[in-house]
């Protein structure tokens, strides 16, 4: 008797564990959810970190500071990690922020996770930027997130995230400054048969101005974007249907040129593009990619510059895939010395 109740109790916890980790269904690998719209949304950053750490020697100054130091020694940029856990582990907050070498903040990013049995991520992601961005409420312990963008001593960007009651669903809030410009609902049902990802761009406009630089943005009208993805018993493939303001969208490609012209393109492209693309490029030390074959190179300017642009632009993923390839295997070639370009235009 004993023997059989053994096995049923094991057989019980086989069968939680299997329904534990069947997910949702998921979406076609074009149709971005917030995880992948973060990732992108930091790139000119995070890129920008992995160029120096090729360019210049790193030095831990204190724990979870660094500084990054030229052929000369002189610092050139600093970054600094803190991190809390509570006690309990129902909070933590995890800061990196770089400063050049006058103590001008240049970028911080903040993120506050709210959850039970949380855990500090790995330093060395924090502090490099590396792999994933995290601003999303991933882990089914996390039950809320608010992540705080900063440069020029002012918040430029907030992301702010929470899962519903079920355990299921969440919603994110993202803002440029004071300004709400997207709401983001990823639903499941209670069965995880069906998953709903909704984009409501809001009405309004935003006017920032950091390190001289100015992104002004006007949203006259709400565009609402909605893809559903559903597993029906006996069937092989998921089913797909996407609309927009209400009206279905016959297939995937109309659905992504609604996204890319009105989520991803003044989101990513113009806003976090156009202001850490500014910030990076004016405040940030050259790295070796552009000061290997000179600074006034305007062809390899370009192609940096164009290869962060196509990283983020979405539209046509299995084009711009190829395209970043051969851009990055170009920038590749002639920080090598492989590839020579006698670049003789004038600087603009």
């Amino acid at each position: 008797m004993k023997h059989l109740f053994t096995v049923f109790a094991l057989s019980l916890l086989c069968l939680v564990l299997v329904r534990a980790a069947q997910a949702a269904p998921n979406f076609p690998s074009e149709v971005l959810t917030f995880e992948g719209l973060a990732d992108d949304f930091r790139l000119p950053v995070s890129m920008k970190i992995r160029d120096m750490r090729k360019s210049f020697r790193i030095r831990e100054i204190r724990p979870g500071e660094i500084e990054f130091l030229n052929d000369a020694n002189k610092r050139v940029l600093t970054i600094a990690l803190s991190r809390f856990l509570s006690k309990e582990a129902t909070m933590r907050i995890e800061d990196t922020v770089i400063r050049s070498p006058d103590g001008k903040l240049l970028f911080k990013e903040s993120i506050q996770t709210e959850g039970s049995e949380l855990r500090l991520t790995a330093p060395v992601r924090r502090i490099f930027l590396e792999g994933r961005a995290d601003y999303a409420i991933s882990a089914l312990n996390e039950v809320k997130k608010v992540v705080r963008i900063s440069a020029d001593e002012k918040e430029i960007f907030r992301f702010v995230s929470s899962r519903a009651a079920d355990g299921k669903s969440t919603f994110t809030d993202i803002y440029i400054g004071d300004a709400k410009i997207l709401a983001i609902r990823d639903l499941r049902n209670s069965s995880d048969t069906t998953r709903a990802l909704e984009y409501e761009r809001e009405a309004g406009r935003c006017d920032l101005t950091v390190f001289g630089g100015t992104l002004m943005m006007e949203w006259a009208s709400v565009v609402s974007l909605r893809a559903v993805s559903e597993e029906k018993a006996g069937f092989l493939l998921n089913s797909h249907r996407y609309d927009a303001n209400g009206a279905e969208l016959f297939g995937l490609g109309p659905y992504l040129a609604k996204f890319n012209s009105a989520v991803y393109s003044p989101l990513v492209v113009q806003s976090a593009g156009g202001i850490l693309n500014h910030i990076v490029n004016k405040q940030f030390p050259i790295t070796q990619s552009v000061a290997s074959i000179g600074a006034n190179s305007r062809f390899l300017d370009e192609l940096v510059n164009l290869r962060s642009q196509v990283e983020q632009a979405k539209a046509n993923p299995s084009l711009l895939t190829s395209i970043s390839t051969t851009l990055s295997s170009f920038v590749n070639s002639i920080t090598e010395g492989s590839l020579v370009v006698d670049d003789k235009r004038p600087k603009e």
